[in-house]
């Protein structure tokens, strides 16, 4: 199926009722040049308010999906909930101003909420800056989730950015931001662009969340990053997974007058950070800066190969610096040092420029090689002897003959070879010390 040169595919609803899907079963589907497919609820027509829910668009059975300087869209405008975007395809490519959005708009109430949208998909290849996977909203309606997975049976999810190319859920008004969330075996976020929950306004900035049970790979410059830029508080990244390989890649949170900001690794093996690699809760302005904490065997930071180094940071310019928790068995080539990026060497920073420095709390593994062993004694012990039977003392005691049996009347005398000596008296025969 091909959609071309403005035409389109529109499901409406004005009033009280809901819109309808629109299902598409096509093994190729290509929208280009400004054509679009679009599930809305309208605005107020003659007096009648749109209180039905905008229309859902489902595409199924794709080897490939592909938009050009096209749109899937889902809006809500006003008292309806947002549709949803679901697409199963073995590969998606957006590039020139190409769009994938589940919107509230600024006229939507704040009791409804947009759609969302779920790529189950092994590959994404996005491009250009107005290029984007969005989930947002513009008002007072709250914006809705972006799921990222593998596609029937796949275990592995690829996303590559190229130009600047984002995924987002955001706000840019008093809504709350939507969440994103990625659950596959591997995950490989690669080139220039990013994956994002973001606020502009004062609405809270949705969470991040990446699970995987192998591999996480953000590479080449690609960016994962939860932000809070304007008033509004700063969502979560968390990950979780058996091991994170940052190469020239990038864990951001920030904000830059509410809190929040916050990052969690939860991982069963290693992080790894090499070529220039950041992970950062970055405070701005007067705020105080985020915390990371990370839970991981090993943590191995490569030697520089440019001029950052690989940093972990919490940092804060007005406001107070935050909290960095690591434990780890290891830390191999990175260490606390307040320094500046730009300094060659690989770092663990909780500063702040004005205001209270963060705190850095690294706690190791150590072995302790008298663990379970007795402690010997540090002095000379004296020999404790038997007081029981005294010379020179009457009465104090008294000595028992019960036999000698095979040992020689004088102590230092050899044995017989004639057999058992006799005892000198009869046994149990008491001899008297006096």
């Amino acid at each position: 199926i091909s959609a071309n040169d403005g035409s389109s595919i529109t499901s409406t609803t004005i009033g009280q009722r809901n819109a309808s899907n629109i299902i598409i079963n096509t093994p190729e589907l290509t929208v280009q040049n400004l054509a679009s497919i679009s599930a809305v609820g309208s605005l107020t027509n003659a007096g009648i308010t749109t209180e039905g829910d905008a229309g859902s668009i489902v595409i199924n059975g794709a080897n490939q999906v592909t938009l050009s300087n096209g749109s899937i869209t889902t809006e809500t405008n006003t008292l309806g909930r947002g549709g949803n975007i679901t697409e199963n395809t073995d590969q998606l490519t957006a590039y020139s101003g190409a769009r994938i959005t589940a919107t509230a708009t600024a006229t939507a109430d704040s009791s409804t909420q947009g759609g969302s949208v779920t790529l189950n998909t092994n590959q994404i290849n996005i491009s250009g800056e107005t290029t984007g996977i969005l989930a947002e909203t513009q008002g007072p309606a709250n914006a809705g989730l972006i799921t990222l997975g593998p596609n029937g049976n796949g275990e592995t999810l690829i996303v590559n950015f190229l130009e600047g190319a984002d995924i987002s859920a955001a706000t840019s008004s008093s809504g709350a931001g939507g969440q994103v969330l990625i659950d596959a075996e591997t995950v490989t976020l690669s080139g220039d662009g990013s994956l994002s929950t973001r606020s502009t306004e004062s609405g809270p900035a949705g969470d991040i969340t990446l699970l995987t049970n192998g591999r996480l790979n953000v590479q080449d410059g690609a960016t994962v990053e939860v932000s809070a830029i304007g008033t509004g508080d700063s969502g979560m990244l968390d990950v979780v997974a058996e091991t994170v390989v940052l190469d020239n890649g990038q864990l951001l949170a920030s904000v830059e007058a509410g809190e929040g900001g916050n990052i969690g690794l939860d991982l069963e093996d290693a992080l790894v950070l090499r070529g220039d690699s950041l992970i950062s809760a970055e405070a701005f302005n007067n705020a105080d800066g985020g915390n990371v904490d990370i839970t991981a065997p090993f943590i191995i930071a490569l030697f520089a190969e440019g001029p950052d180094g690989n940093d972990i940071q919490a940092s804060a310019i007005n406001g107070d610096g935050g909290r960095i928790t690591i434990q780890a068995n290891t830390l191999f080539n990175i260490e606390e040092n307040r320094a500046d990026r730009g300094n060659m060497t690989n770092d663990i920073d909780a500063s702040s420029e004005a205001g209270i420095d963060g705190e850095v709390i690294i706690q190791t593994l150590e072995i302790d090689p008298n663990e379970g062993t007795d402690p010997l004694p540090s002095g000379l012990a004296e020999p404790e002897i038997s007081q029981g039977c005294q010379v020179g003392v009457s009465n104090n005691g008294q000595f028992t003959n019960a036999g000698r049996g095979g040992l020689p009347v004088i102590h230092y005398a050899p044995i017989s070879s004639e057999g058992i000596q006799e005892d000198i008296y009869a046994a149990g025969q008491i001899a008297s010390h006096s």
